[in-house]
């Protein structure tokens, strides 16, 4: 039986299996068995029928929404600057695609918590700054992973 997909889980439900693909892989790049490279293949076509799958059950808006995430994406002179500022030195391009591909996640989740906060307000229309304000307070409050700015850092 296939397990059901949940189009209101965003991309994290389309994304939650990238990666695991790729745990038996040798430092040859075989696999370190026949079975592992089969059941890899097997793992990977589920992933994509089970994508294929959820964009077929899109509505009209939700497949422009998706086609237009696909298309965003940050400026990656901008990633890497900010990126070499927090860190003191010169990052590869290689990380500024990944912190990219982490923040552009981080926003679309952002976007779905502000709307979610829309619609409890019973407010219609774009997303206006508060909405997003309290979409990021309630993201911090839920996942403690944001340092409160107010509090000093003390080191031992």
């Amino acid at each position: 039986m296939q397990k059901p997909i949940s189009v209101s889980g965003g991309l994290r439900d389309i994304l939650g299996g990238i990666g695991s693909n790729y745990a038996n892989l040798g430092a040859d790049g075989t696999f370190a068995d026949d079975e592992a490279g089969e059941e890899a293949d097997a793992e990977a076509e589920e992933e994509s029928m089970r994508l294929r799958l959820l964009l077929e059950n899109f509505d009209q808006q939700q497949q422009e929404r998706y086609e237009t995430f696909r298309r965003a994406n940050l400026n990656k002179a901008n990633i890497k600057k900010i990126a070499n500022q927090a860190l003191g030195h010169s990052i590869t391009p290689n990380v500024a695609i990944a912190i990219g591909g982490f923040s552009k996640i981080f926003v679309g989740e952002l976007v779905e918590r502000a709307r979610r906060v829309q619609a409890q307000w019973s407010e219609s229309g774009p997303l206006t700054p508060e909405h997003l304000r309290e979409a990021y307070r309630r993201y911090k409050m839920e996942t403690n992973l944001t340092p409160d700015s107010r509090t000093p850092v003390r080191f031992k």
